[in-house]
């Protein structure tokens, strides 16, 4: 198993889709843009690319019912990339 250190942004992302439970089919447009920023990210990093990521990850996140206990894991999401 790999630690997350070593995830893609595209596992990331695979992982924490699979732990929201929350997201409906309304939500699938951002899924699908975070799913290809994801991809997009792995083969280049750029700023602006991380920027439109970190929108689409906080819609998400924030989408989440009873959000007042996850304000926004943004950085531990991104701590747990190693980036």
């Amino acid at each position: 198993m790999a630690t997350f250190n070593d995830l893609s942004f595209k596992d990331s992302v695979q992982l924490f889709l699979e732990q929201a439970e929350w997201l409906t089919q309304k939500d699938q447009p951002a899924v699908t843009s975070l799913e290809r920023l994801a991809e997009a990210l792995d083969s280049r990093l750029t700023a602006s690319l991380m920027a439109e990521f970190t929108k689409v990850y906080r819609l998400l996140i924030n989408s989440k019912p009873d959000n007042a206990e996850n304000t926004d894991s943004l950085d531990d999401f991104l701590a747990g990339l190693g980036r």
